[in-house]
């Protein structure tokens, strides 16, 4: 079995899934500003109520689940390209020792 780091093409990777959680995360904010404008067209009748009470709790949770995904999305981004750095000096030191001897 053969194991192999690029760690060029790491830090080529890392910041997609920076963009990416970026643009999840500007895509929740619009989608927050939009319905926030839109207010409360389901009205306060009977009817209303019941869809605002299903609603309102969902509508959050997708929008919470979306922030941690795109948090998440930025914290792998920072992940894979300090795992490029560090095997990028591991290896260059592992290099240096091996010419030193």
């Amino acid at each position: 079995m053969r194991f192999s780091v690029d760690p060029d093409h790491l830090a080529t990777a890392a910041p997609t899934f920076t963009v990416a959680g970026a643009e999840l995360a500007g895509a929740v904010d619009r989608l927050r500003n939009a319905l926030a404008g839109i207010g409360a067209p389901w009205g306060d009748d009977a009817q209303g109520r019941a869809f605002f009470d299903g609603y309102e709790s969902r509508a959050e949770a997708v929008a919470t689940a979306a922030d941690r995904v795109s948090a998440g999305l930025d914290t792998v981004g920072d992940g894979v390209d300090a795992m490029g750095r560090n095997h990028a000096t591991t290896e260059a030191g592992v290099r240096s020792g091996l010419v030193a001897r």
